[in-house]
């Protein structure tokens, strides 16, 4: 009885020391989920806008060229998009701003009620902007123009600027410039004032941003990755890519012309003409380029819009350095309409009211009967091809056709 007592004790302990043995001395800890992703990371942030496409953008206005392009001009490090397009002429914009809230979950429109219904900002014409950051507050230089057919124009030079989630919008100087005939040949005037209404000199014009910023202001050219603003498109490609065309803070050497002014209005000279013309105002030789290779593709005559693909027509016109235009129109059947080397003139052409664009700069004749107006908005060209002969008010026939290089 002894012995098989000490026989089951030998058991137990032997099993024991198996299980013992057996067990891990430090067992792998428990699988966990991964991570959070940071909602305050550019990457988060982007997905957020994404994900608010239709609380920032409106497919409506995808035919009035709208764009798009993500920004942090308050430099807070929550993202801002824009949306900005063209209304009436193509050359009156409109732009909203939405920024990522404070707690990264959700976005909101700033508030830019310093920004008039009736002229903004004509922001989506460019990609570069002068800059000026004074204690923590980032300036951007903006221009906008408002024009009263081809002879007259108004353009304004302002700062915008985001600060605690309010947009401002302050008003430096502009111009009022009207276009003559003087001896054949179109010369601009132009008058300057200052914000408060004095008249100024072109030099004093130049100098609005150095009057008005302090010395100690940090001066950089910001740039902006507008794209093009499509129901379907992949917007979280689009606004990956927006951001990281997005340049905050680039030294200005490089781009310092753009502090030279003026600098891309009615494309003025230096070399002042000599005489100044009535009220002080001072001419300015009128000059437009327009030079590059385009391919037509769309059309629209009397309010019907075609595809030039699915209407099996083609065209494309080529603006030439000596300043000469080449315009080919095939239609359906096969018969080419060209007009080789036509002049370029800047001889005001009435329009019909109510054309997409109205103010145009450049026209060419093919012969006495067919005219052409020519005009660039958002990087599309807009040519309007009148079917003659004018007979002082109108012309018979009109066509809109677009071209992209």
């Amino acid at each position: 009885m002894k012995k098989k007592t000490i026989s089951v004790f030998l058991v137990l302990l032997l099993a024991v020391a198996v299980l013992t043995g057996c067990t891990p001395k430090n067992p792998a800890p428990a699988p966990t989920a991964d991570p959070e992703p940071d909602p305050s990371s550019v990457e988060s942030q982007l997905a957020l806008l994404a994900e608010n496409v239709s609380v920032w953008g409106d497919p409506d206005e995808s035919v009035n060229s709208a764009v798009y392009c993500v920004t942090d001009l308050d430099h807070n490090g929550r993202l801002e998009v824009l949306f900005s397009f063209v209304m009436g002429t193509g050359y009156f914009s409109y732009t909203t701003v939405h920024e990522v809230n404070e707690t990264f979950d959700g976005i909101s429109r700033v508030n830019d009620s310093a920004l008039k219904d009736s002229s903004q900002p004509d922001l989506l014409f460019y990609d570069k902007f002068r800059t000026y950051e004074t204690d923590g507050t980032y300036a951007y230089i903006c221009e906008d123009v408002i024009r009263n057919g081809y002879a007259e124009a108004e353009f304004y030079k302002e700062t915008l600027s985001l600060v605690d989630g309010v947009l401002s919008c302050e008003f430096l100087g502009g111009i009022e410039a009207r276009v003559e005939r003087v001896k054949e040949e179109d010369v601009l005037y132009a008058s300057y004032y200052d914000e408060q209404g004095h008249n100024i000199s072109p030099e004093d014009f130049a100098a609005l941003e150095t009057y008005w910023f302090p010395e100690n202001a940090v001066k950089s050219v910001t740039r902006f990755g507008w794209t093009k603003f499509e129901a379907d498109a992949d917007f979280a490609a689009g606004l990956k890519a927006s951001y990281e065309t997005f340049g905050p803070g680039i030294g200005y050497t490089a781009d310092d012309d753009l502090f030279e002014y003026p600098h891309n209005f009615y494309n003025m000279k230096e070399n002042v003409v000599s005489g100044t013309g009535d009220d002080g105002m001072f001419g300015f030789p009128y000059e437009r380029e327009l030079c590059s290779f385009w391919t037509f593709t769309v059309g629209e005559t009397e309010g019907w819009e075609w595809n030039a693909d699915e209407e099996g027509v083609s065209g494309w016109i080529e603006f030439r350095p000596e300043g000469t235009v080449t315009f080919s129109y095939t239609d359906p059947n096969g018969e080419e309409t060209r007009y080789e080397d036509m002049e370029v003139s800047v001889d005001y052409v009435p329009l019909f009211d109510g054309c997409e664009n109205e103010d145009w700069s450049v026209v060419f004749r093919g012969d006495e009967t067919n005219e052409f107006a020519a005009s660039t908005v958002n990087g599309v060209l807009t040519v309007l091809w009148f079917q003659g002969p004018y007979d002082g008010e109108e012309y018979p026939a009109l066509c809109a056709m677009r071209f992209e290089r």
